[in-house]
């Protein structure tokens, strides 16, 4: 190129300088309509990530806050007080609204992080969110719980089941609700739901459970919350 180009997205040297990006970006090294593309420009507020099993995550980009932090190797909580005293976060609140996102119309309110997973098949297997009741994915609502809350579930890879498991969800809500997770099943015939109460993939008790249009229907309560479901099928 005859020169050095710089990528500086942090703006350390007093501005924000995109060459060597824009430079990849022409070149065909990042998908103009891929996440990279999506996170890179002045103005995005958010970070967007593509994962290898399909997941995407999306956060608050954090890039123009200067963190002034002395480098030990635990943090503290009066030191880290002291060095935001009069400094103003970044927000943690999400809000897509009908957002175009990797070929999908994503509208979301929640704070902190989202994830989610669609399949080839355009079947959500996995959501993580935080004060959120639920997404809605491409004018399809899919609704989780009734009140805001932190939830998590997703659909475990085959290589980390047991022999005799077929199929295994894995689902995380922070506080008593009632739930409705669109499990992507071919069959509701065989699937059990139990409470791992201290490590996961070891159950400790049944959680009564109901299909519901095509969603698995649960009644959280105080001894659920925190805990992770299993939701599995044997192999016949």
């Amino acid at each position: 190129l005859g020169f050095r180009p710089r990528d500086d997205q942090s703006c350390s040297l007093g501005r924000d300088i995109d060459t060597l990006f824009s430079i990849l970006l022409s070149v065909g090294a990042y998908d103009k309509n891929g996440p990279e593309a999506l996170s890179r420009p002045a103005d995005s507020r958010y970070i967007i990530n593509r994962f290898m099993n399909g997941a995407v995550s999306i956060a608050n980009h954090y890039r123009t806050f200067h963190e002034d932090w002395s480098g030990q190797f635990f943090r503290d909580d009066e030191q880290d007080r002291e060095y935001l005293r009069g400094r103003v976060l970044p927000p943690v609140e999400i809000q897509l609204n009908e957002t175009k996102l990797l070929d999908h119309i994503i509208t979301y309110t929640g704070e902190d992080a989202l994830s989610y997973r669609i399949d080839p098949g355009g079947r959500l297997t996995g959501f993580a969110g935080n004060r959120t009741t639920g997404i809605t994915i491409d004018d399809i609502e899919y609704r989780f719980a009734e009140q805001p809350a932190k939830l998590i579930w997703t659909e475990i890879d085959k290589k980390w089941l047991y022999e005799n498991i077929d199929q295994l969800y894995l689902i995380q809500v922070d506080r008593p609700t009632q739930l409705s997770i669109p499990i992507p099943v071919d069959s509701t015939e065989g699937w059990k739901v139990e409470v791992c109460e201290g490590e996961v993939y070891q159950t400790d008790w049944n959680l009564p459970f109901e299909w519901t249009d095509s969603s698995l229907s649960l009644t959280i309560s105080d001894n659920e919350a925190g805990k992770w479901i299993a939701v599995y099928k044997e192999k016949e």
